[in-house]
């Protein structure tokens, strides 16, 4: 028990824990070669199908990828486009396919297994990606080649590689494409992660069955984020309002620095990236009724808050003036003796708070203390649990240059989660090498949280003796984020 917890009795307190994460995911595109081996190395066969060894008749063909090839991807990510790179040998290629159907699914047939019944090997989320004309322009520059026949998709692909492989289905309605000793880039090794089914000599595109072998054109995806593809969407959808081209861009930037943000491989920047979020609602805002219309702008800001919370943007203080904070962490154990938790809280539960402070107010010892009123503090427990307090306070000791405690109080909660007479404390204790960390100043700590040295331990402890209980747990994070 905390010697400063004894000193106070608080009406109520839901609890300053959160069962599940106020953290933001770090998201970004990713190019992904399959086989993975050969992103710098050359195949060790060349092919002309589906592209150059087309006949009047049209074609089918199927290639599938092992799901292992995607884990350095985003999981599950949105395939965006396709690229193929042209074999050492093939020169300088130029041909237009003027009817192309390319269709993509998650498939449980497995590279070196595919059924030559091509119906067979199609996943129940098969969906057309692309449909329409197709030109080829390429010329073998080096070894390998750039990737640089690209197929952006009409309708990208949501793929997760946990659900199973990747299959590629290329029909040629057209029968168009047929260009001797024109190929791309191949790989026909057992295992590599990698085959196909194919129609070969004058058949129907109709054709039920196909070709069986090893082959499979090496392919790059580009995957991006489903937050990636939703800002995209969502220029998309400003672009085809009508506005003025200063407003147009002016709400655009913010969405592509967004983007930006989001996609750099920068964890930190996703902050950033929400951000930029928040400057798009502003400006929204100051259009309304000036170029957009409400209906428009209530579209745009909620488009803009749901990328939000699928990137997962920390909370926002009611009062913008507010300084913002998130704790995160794990609990590591609990001592429940009155039951006054009910099981609410489980060890190795994550646990997350959102503060909103207001303003610094004396203390009866301003040399060891500071006090801070908590304006708004967002509580969420488990999936479903969501709990605000209004009225609260944070209370600093400094106990040392490399030690000190921080303790919230919490006099009000709806809706209640312990009796109103519950006295309930919750201690956080940092411990750091920066000396002064503990001086009063809120915003000094926040950069120097996360790179302290001695450790940070959470306490809690509700109730009186002798059945106080006491939950115990690591803070793992920190976020100023206002």
């Amino acid at each position: 028990m905390l010697g400063m917890g004894a000193q106070v009795v608080i009406p109520i307190i839901a609890s300053i824990l959160i069962l599940g994460t106020l953290g933001i995911q770090n998201a970004f595109a990713t190019e992904i070669i399959v086989p993975n081996s050969l992103e710098t190395t050359e195949g060790d066969t060349r092919n002309a199908f589906p592209f150059f060894a087309n006949d009047p008749n049209g074609s089918t063909y199927q290639q599938v990828y092992s799901s292992s090839e995607f884990s350095a991807a985003t999981q599950p990510g949105i395939i965006k486009s396709i690229s193929f790179r042209l074999d050492e040998s093939a020169g300088v290629v130029s041909l237009t396919i003027t009817d192309l159907k390319i269709f993509l699914s998650t498939t449980n047939a497995s590279p070196d297994s595919l059924s030559a019944t091509f119906a067979d090997n199609v996943g129940p989320d098969e969906t057309l990606v692309f449909d329409g004309a197709l030109s080829i322009s390429s010329v073998s520059v080096s070894v390998p080649n750039p990737f640089d026949t690209v197929i952006e998709f009409q309708n990208p692909f949501p793929y997760d590689p946990t659900q199973g492989d990747l299959l590629l289905e290329v029909n040629n309605i057209s029968g168009e494409g047929f260009i001797a000793l024109k190929h791309f880039d191949a790989e026909s090794t057992i295992g590599d992660g990698t085959s196909r089914v194919f129609q070969f000599g004058f058949q129907d595109i109709n054709e039920a069955v196909g070709n069986l072998d090893s082959v499979g054109l090496v392919t790059s995806f580009e995957i991006i984020t489903a937050e990636e593809a939703a800002l995209n969407d969502l220029i998309a959808e400003i672009e085809g309002l009508g506005l003025s081209k200063p407003s147009e861009k002016s709400l655009t930037q913010k969405l592509n620095a967004s983007i930006k943000f989001l996609t750099d491989k920068n964890e930190k920047n996703d902050l950033n990236s929400c951000n930029k979020l928040d400057d798009f609602i502003n400006l929204v805002n100051a259009q309304e009724g000036k170029g957009l219309t409400t209906p428009q702008a209530d579209s745009l800001r909620d488009s803009a808050d749901s990328i939000k919370d699928s990137i997962g943007c920390p909370p926002e203080c009611p009062n913008p003036s507010h300084l913002g904070f998130v704790f995160e962490g794990e609990i590591t154990s609990i001592s429940d003796p009155g039951n006054l938790l009910g099981g609410i809280i489980a060890e190795g539960e994550t646990w997350s708070t959102f503060y909103c402070l207001d303003k610094k107010t004396p203390d009866t010892n301003p040399s060891t203390a500071f006090l801070y009123e908590i304006d708004f503090i967002a509580i969420t427990i488990g999936d479903n649990d969501e709990f605000v307090c209004t009225d609260a306070q944070l209370l600093g000791i400094e106990a040392g240059a490399t030690f000190g405690t921080y303790q919230v109080f919490c006099f009000g909660m709806t809706p209640p989660v312990l009796p109103p007479s519950t006295r309930s404390v919750f201690n956080i204790f940092l411990g750091t090498s920066n000396a002064g960390l503990l001086d009063g100043s809120i915003p000094k700590f926040a950069p120097d949280l996360n790179d302290f040295d001695l450790g940070v331990l959470l306490l809690w402890n509700i109730g009186d003796f002798p059945n106080e209980s006491e939950v115990t747990g690591t803070i793992t994070s920190f976020v100023k984020v206002q």
